[in-house]
């Protein structure tokens, strides 16, 4: 078996990043854990203890009033939104059982139950010898959902490297730690803290990960209102997490050869494209479980976007943000230079809002220079490279119609010029020089690349 400190050192010499680095930076050193014991590690649950109201375990201020059920079961027993027992001394034939804190496990919580193949969660403490830590324990169906896909929201639902919380929430009480509950749980978690550092690395996130790799001890159940948190009539909608924008490498090959073949994630590209984690994403979803389905299996990008497929460092932190630069000084349509600023060079995530493009001189000055030319074409706001010609399978007119129905101007394949654009792995656009352009929100007609116009509102390099 291959040592994870050496994988560590291949990974970081594969992706030309000096292994030092990261270990200086980080808060605590990258060390492999200690091999685990001969015997099982616990309970298939850890053993689960109910915890009573009044007790001395670190509660948030607010204390919310206990709901009303959605179904017959008793809330306190069962699971508010599956249905589900939240406490169980022995699993479900077949089922399998994780442990994890990624800070406060109100929001931590709804993102693990919302996932396919998840059987049931339930909020837990898990005490180690500095802190009670507020963790998740979700059940789940192998057939459906991997441990390896656990991992992957796991490390993409939160911050990593924060060591002394989550955002806004302080405390030994919120750190972030995989409680293993076996040897393979225990191995897959190293691979991936691996693999992920060094992604991390190369989108110039230096900070060494903080997350503690541990054997789960016995978990206590937490207080009922606790349970299901966000789902409840009259929950704070608050979540402290704070995802960074960068992906866990794919498992095949990022995670090294030493990942085994039997633990291969079940949920492909087509998923995360459309349900990965994102800042204060538990707060805009429904409360409903996501519903599994066949598509979740592909990991296939088709059409242009496959052909366009760049690498996370491409956002690597640059003079100005993402870029070397600020924007043009001589922007089209009465952009405002802020916000073009903000969305370009600042920002991986934001947008300007639905029908900015509307608002601006865009259609009244694109539109004649539409009706006497075959093509029109949009430009880089930052470096003034060619992005996107409109004109190329469909009329100027059948472009400004889709943007109008969606709110963000809207190209499609055709209208790509691969030059200088490329996708993540994640669907966020880029150009080669950083500028973040938008996301590829593909639907049933194909690729369909939501854009904002301040990013392509140039002129000319």
């Amino acid at each position: 078996m291959v040592d994870a400190t050496e994988l560590f050192m291949k990974q970081c010499q594969q992706a030309k990043v000096d292994p030092d680095s990261i270990l200086a930076f980080g808060r605590r050193k990258l060390k492999p854990a200690p091999p685990p014991k001969a015997s099982e590690f616990a309970q298939p649950l850890g053993r689960v203890v109910a915890c009573e109201e009044g007790s001395d375990v670190q509660q948030p201020a607010a204390v919310v009033k206990t709901a009303e059920p959605k179904s017959k079961e008793d809330h306190t027993t069962h699971h508010y939104v599956l249905g589900t027992p939240l406490a169980v001394d022995e699993l479900p034939a077949g089922a399998e059982a994780a442990v994890f804190a990624t800070g406060c496990f109100w929001g931590a919580e709804k993102g693990f139950w919302r996932l396919p193949g998840v059987l049931s969660t339930a909020c837990v403490y898990a005490s180690t010898q500095e802190a009670r830590l507020e963790a998740v324990r979700i059940v789940f169906n192998p057939v459906q959902i991997a441990y390896t896909d656990l991992l992957r929201w796991f490390w993409q639902c939160h911050d990593p490297t924060q060591a002394d919380g989550q955002g806004n929430d302080k405390g030994p009480a919120y750190q972030s730690a995989i409680f293993f509950l076996s040897q393979q749980q225990h191995r897959l978690a190293e691979l991936s803290r691996n693999a992920y550092q060094v992604v991390l690395c190369e989108a110039g996130h230096m900070a060494g990960i903080a997350t503690r790799l541990l054997e789960a001890p016995a978990l206590i159940l937490a207080e009922p209102h606790h349970q299901q948190y966000l789902a409840k009539p009259g929950a704070r909608a608050v979540c402290s997490a704070r995802p960074l924008p960068v992906e866990l490498p794919a498992y095949t090959g990022g995670w090294g050869d030493a990942a085994p073949e039997e633990a291969a994630p079940k949920l492909g590209a087509a998923f995360w494209r459309t349900h990965g984690p994102s800042p204060q994403c538990v707060l805009r979803v429904p409360d409903a479980q996501i519903k599994w389905c066949a598509d979740f299996e592909d990991t296939e990008y088709g059409g242009v976007a496959a052909a366009i497929l760049g690498p996370e460092s491409i956002m690597k932190p640059k003079a100005h943000g993402n870029t070397e630069c600020g924007p043009q000084a001589n922007l089209r349509w009465g952009c405002d230079t802020k916000l073009v600023d903000q969305i370009c060079c600042q920002n991986r995530e934001g947008a300007e809002n639905a029908g900015y493009f509307g608002k601006t001189s865009f259609l009244q000055d694109m539109a004649p220079s539409a009706e006497g030319s075959a093509e029109v074409t949009f430009y880089d706001s930052v470096t003034g490279c060619p992005l996107f010609v409109v004109g190329r399978g469909r009329t100027w007119d059948a472009f400004v119609a889709e943007s109008r129905a969606h709110g963000w101007p809207s190209f499609r394949d055709e209208e790509v010029l691969t030059q200088d654009v490329r996708m993540l792995p994640g669907g966020e656009i880029v150009s080669l020089a950083g500028t973040h352009l938008g996301h590829n929100l593909p639907d049933e007609q194909g690729n369909r690349y939501c854009i904002n116009l301040v990013s392509v509102a140039g002129s000319p390099a």
